[in-house]
């Protein structure tokens, strides 16, 4: 978990303008804030986690622009440098016609000014929980310098450390320098996420299973590899997992994989780490999530997702009946619950459930067992419902029963599940736990009086 004094995700890099193309004719450009440290530590704040930026900016009307947009995302820039001379760089981002995002042209009237490993500040890292760089630091020798240094800090400090290799290939004198230089950091990094066609260009490889192979030596604690519409492979300590993610109509994907980037340090400043598959899937599909959501819309900054946008999944709306076994709620937290919680079975127990094409896309073990409208079945079928919940309790599964709200028939079966587990002395005693777990659980008189005839 987060220690006390872990106040902020800290990111490193240069502020730039983008000018994205309006449309894939290429010939209209609106100018937005960007460069992918300031959409990631722009993204971690939107998404209600603390930031800060280490970049430098001067006193032109472009950083200006910048200064003014990171105050308005709420980044912080206590860290960050101040030279009058400095001129924010820009980039043209050219569409391609399936919406691909092409970095054409890059602007850069001060490429020497940029911030000294000297002006790098200790408390910045002994209140950082995470801190973030990637390869557009690398390529400028003062920039590298700093970059090293920052790893250095953090790495002293006990600083998570995570690198997007993010690479530009237009900023490089040579393949081999930008392979040879990036491949450096990766023995300190915790976190090294790269893209398919990065890992085959640092590994000099051609598939996914041999690109990893060669990062073996490494010992990176956790490889992630973003493929698009593919979701991630993620790697942990050697092993493989693929993490899915939804499939969206993509609009431009110029801002994705900041979000997801965004995503996963936020599960990491409050959760830490990953050490286990399940930790390391739950941190990657809200990334997954985040970059999916982010594809939807135009631009990069601005297609980046806000708090009120992913609140359902920071803030599930299910409940726990049994700790670590037995979750309860509405249908549209079904599928949250079963990645959040890794349950295994979810049981419906409304009277009409998903259609059969709806159990066909659920990626969950769906199970139908409605409880009844008639007054004659009700008891038989809230028994039924409370015996297979109770059965896959015993079983050592977990669970997520649901109704349409989760405030009707789940209550009345997880009152029900209590009797039939013997976890409550009396109905009214689990209708009060039942209660306590989920306060707007309401009992129709219909279903209490079924209820008490099963459990007198």
């Amino acid at each position: 978990m987060l220690k006390e004094d872990k106040g902020f995700i800290l990111v490193y890099g240069d502020a730039f303008i983008d000018y994205i193309a309006d449309d894939v004719t290429n010939t209209s450009f609106t100018k937005y804030m960007g460069g992918a440290t300031v959409n990631v530590a722009a993204g971690i704040s939107r998404i209600g986690a603390p930031s800060a930026l280490i970049t430098i900016t001067g006193d032109d009307e472009g950083s200006e622009f910048v200064r003014e947009g990171l105050a308005i995302e709420g980044v912080n820039l206590d860290y960050a440098v101040f030279n009058p001379a400095k001129r924010v760089s820009g980039v043209y981002v050219h569409l391609t016609e399936a919406c691909e995002r092409i970095f054409k042209d890059y602007v850069d009237e001060t490429p020497d000014l940029q911030v000294e490993a000297s002006q790098l500040e200790e408390a910045a890292f002994k209140h950082a929980s995470a801190l973030t760089v990637c390869s557009g630091t690398m390529f400028h020798p003062t920039a590298l310098e700093t970059t090293r240094t920052a790893v250095n800090m953090a790495k002293d400090k006990g600083v998570i450390i995570a690198m997007d290799a993010n690479i530009r290939p237009l900023r490089w004198s040579s393949e081999a320098i930008c392979r040879e230089t990036i491949t450096s950091f990766f023995e300190d990094v915790d976190i090294l996420k790269v893209t398919d066609d990065e890992l085959f260009f640092l590994t000099e490889t051609t598939n996914l299973e041999d690109g990893i192979a060669q990062l073996d030596s490494y010992l990176i604690p956790i490889i992630l590899i973003t493929v698009g519409e593919n979701g991630t492979y993620a790697v942990l300590n050697g092993e493989v997992i693929h993490v899915p993610t939804e499939k969206v109509i993509p609009v431009d994907t110029t801002g994705a994989g900041d979000a997801f980037m965004a995503g996963v340090l936020h599960d990491v400043h409050y959760n830490g780490l990953p050490t286990t598959q399940e930790e390391l899937m739950r941190c990657v599909t809200f990334g997954n999530k985040l970059g999916a959501l982010a594809a939807t819309k135009a631009g990069a900054l601005t297609a980046l997702p806000y708090y009120e946008d992913i609140k359902h999944l920071v803030e599930p709306n299910y409940d726990v009946l049994v700790e670590g076994q037995l979750f309860f709620g509405g249908v549209k937290d079904a599928k949250t619950a079963f990645e959040q919680e890794h349950v295994d079975v979810v049981i419906d127990v409304r009277v009409n459930g998903l259609t059969t094409e709806e159990q066909t896309d659920a990626p969950y073990a769906y199970k139908h067992v409605p409880i009844a409208d008639e007054d004659s079945d009700i008891a038989s079928s809230i028994q039924k419902v409370a015996q297979e919940i109770a059965g896959a309790y015993e079983n050592g599964q977990k669970v997520y029963f649901h109704c349409g709200s989760g405030g009707g028939r789940a209550g009345v079966a997880a009152t029900a599940v209590l009797m039939e587990l013997g976890l409550a002395d009396s109905i009214e005693e689990a209708e009060q736990a039942v209660k306590k777990a989920r306060p707007e659980v309401t009992i129709r008189p219909n279903m209490a009086a079924a209820l008490k005839k099963l459990y007198k």
